[in-house]
């Protein structure tokens, strides 16, 4: 029996990843309920805000993964977008007011353009390409990003229910800081890969003696002001994020019909599969909008006579997905090998369907209300666990799924629209979250429950109807893959 043995560099990246994703999402668990109970912003204001938000973070890897590439190399983008992630931490930390809360925000959305995705790639240095442990290496990594989001949801939302917001946010700065520390005394394990790809250039002095390496991290800063007053108008950023998303889809149709016929159809697939990932995840996002201010308000959140902080509830996702990833591979393995195994569009139909699963659970629970006229938190559990063997479903694919299709010379490319079909996704899933909003005259829990349960059924059968309409033209995109 063989024992893989990982570069150690495998593990340094493990841990980074773990403390900086400990951050994301206890930001992410907590910005809706921070805005609603501290800013007292309407629902709306508050899915429209965390949809730019998550929009743009989720897009900004684009950028931060091309100067990567091209000028500071990996290693230099995460040492920068950590410094900037801990800037936006401890902005959250220690001031009061909008501006600055803006400001941090915005700190947190380059911030994450230079880390997440050079991570990533960092760690893809570290095997050759014919190497059978990478794919074991990234499943690794995959458990360090849900490992992270399992102890911030569990543990800073807790203490930033009991103790104060402030106080979460914190904790997210001190991971941060921890995560820097370690990539910085594990450095040394990353055999010398993440390096600037042309040193001499990077120093090269070009506008007013300020070299090329200074000039980005000047700029940087710049857009961090720029993208901080943007924020101010969340609408006008989540519609500018949908036209740069089809612009986008435009110029891959455009560019699909300069190739071949092979090559034009797999690129055709990418899109119109694209625009149903873009779906998916704009009914997943519900997580973090409507779902929250839906369970802060009509579940029963009492276990044994303890409240479960809302926030909390965002633990059962990586908890699911840590319990589920070894089960799912497994099944994919014994799929491969029988004449069962879905293709790609219907996986993606299928993880479309149980996302959409998961909302008739809270719809039907709603009709199920106890004598304090909440609903049983099993309901949502049961959404959460639908939703994450969905994503499990279509998540993992999603990428292999490009690198598969895409002319080699478009990879790079693609695997950023994927990112960015994430962020238009957030933006689309703020306009979906603006229907469940609560008339500010309606405080009967009762009658909320019975609205969110309307809501939600309503999401779940649009959803239902959209996962079977690519069941049907899965025939179609099958021979087009070929």
């Amino acid at each position: 029996m063989h024992t893989i043995k990982h570069p150690k560099g495998l593990y340094i990246l493990f841990m980074t990843e773990f403390w900086e994703r400990f951050g994301f999402y206890t930001v992410q668990a907590l910005l809706v309920l921070f805005l609603s109970k501290v800013f007292l912003f309407t629902d709306d204001q508050s899915y429209s805000l965390f949809g730019a938000y998550a929009g743009l973070i989720y897009a900004s890897p684009v950028i931060g993964g091309y100067l990567a590439d091209n000028f500071l190399g990996f290693r230099r983008a995460i040492y920068f977008g950590g410094i900037l992630f801990i800037l936006g931490y401890l902005g959250l930390t220690l001031f009061d007011g909008q501006n600055a809360f803006y400001l941090s925000l915005a700190f947190l959305i380059c911030g994450n353009g230079f880390f997440k995705s050079n991570v990533s790639s960092l760690l893809g240095t570290l095997y050759d390409h014919p190497d059978i442990r990478r794919d074991s290496g990234f499943t690794l990594f995959y458990m360090g990003i849900n490992f992270g989001s399992f102890v911030a949801t569990l543990f800073c939302t807790y203490v930033a229910a009991e103790f104060g917001w402030h106080y979460g946010f914190g904790l997210a700065a001190i991971g941060m800081l921890l995560g820097m520390i370690t990539f910085t005394w594990g450095s040394r394990y990353l055999e010398g890969n993440g390096s600037p790809p042309h040193p001499s250039q990077l120093h090269e002095p070009i506008l007013f003696g300020i070299s090329r390496e200074h000039l980005i991290y000047a700029l940087t800063l710049g857009c961090v002001f720029l993208i901080s007053l943007m924020i101010h108008y969340p609408n006008v950023v989540n519609i500018g994020l949908l036209v740069f998303g089809a612009l986008i889809l435009a110029y891959i149709v455009k560019r699909a019909y300069q190739y071949q016929v092979q090559q034009r159809n797999h690129l055709i697939v990418i899109v119109v599969l694209l625009i149903f990932v873009v779906i998916f995840w704009a009914l997943y996002f519900q997580t973090f909008m409507s779902v929250t201010l839906f369970i802060e308000r009509s579940i029963d959140r009492q276990i044994f006579g303890w409240v479960m902080p809302t926030a909390m509830f965002q633990s059962f996702n990586p908890l699911f997905i840590i319990l589920l990833c070894p089960i799912m591979a497994k099944v994919w393995i014994k799929m491969a090998y029988s004449r069962y195994n879905p293709s790609t569009p219907m996986k993606f139909a299928i993880g479309l369907l149980l996302v959409s699963f998961g909302f008739f659970a809270p719809a039907i629970g709603s009709h199920f209300i106890n004598n304090a006229g909440l609903i049983p938190m099993g309901w949502i559990v049961l959404c959460f666990f639908l939703q994450t063997v969905g994503e499990l479903f279509l998540s993992p694919v999603g990428l292999s799924m490009i690198t598969q299709l895409a002319p080699r010379e478009m990879i790079g490319f693609l695997m950023g629209v994927w990112f960015l079909a994430t962020g238009a996704a957030n933006a689309v899933g703020g306009k979906i979250a603006s229907f469940t909003t609560i008339p500010e005259n309606i405080h009967d829990t009762v009658t909320i429950d019975h609205l969110y349960g309307h809501h939600f059924m309503i999401f779940a059968l649009v959803g239902t109807g959209v996962s079977l309409l690519l069941m049907i033209l899965t025939p179609w995109l099958k021979r087009m893959m070929k």
